[in-house]
């Protein structure tokens, strides 16, 4: 057994249309949006002892909001915003993408992430 060390150059393959630009940008958003999904797990876990029959209507949307359920018809911000990311890194059903996350995935993401944080925001003023 000689040991030799031999420089490695990784590169996309060559059949990804996605530059590497546009991959950057693509990881650089799912960073945040990973963060706001850690974000609210924290604060649905350190919430999660309220009694609901002493929450105000806004109090319990705010965690519910916050929750990862909400079903099929009518999901949480949480589950929308994970929604958003398995749209990138793909599910069990579909295959995700390399390409740059357009205008409109950055509105949702936007809409998304400012009603998570009201939501934290009023769940903490308690």
């Amino acid at each position: 057994g000689e040991e030799r060390e031999v420089p490695l150059e990784v590169r996309l393959d060559p059949s990804v249309t996605a530059s590497e630009e546009a991959y950057a940008e693509r990881s650089a958003f799912l960073l945040s949006v990973r963060e706001t999904l850690a974000e609210a797990c924290r604060a649905a876990a350190s919430h999660r002892t309220l009694e609901e029959s002493q929450l105000t209507e806004a109090e319990r949307s705010a965690l519910r909001d916050l929750g990862s359920g909400g079903g099929f018809r009518n999901p949480s911000a949480r589950s929308r915003l994970a929604r958003l990311y398995s749209e990138f890194t793909g599910d069990r059903v579909r295959q995700g993408t390399l390409d740059a996350p357009t205008p409109i995935h950055r509105r949702r993401f936007d809409a998304l992430r400012s009603r998570l944080r009201a939501a934290i925001t009023l769940l903490e003023s308690r």
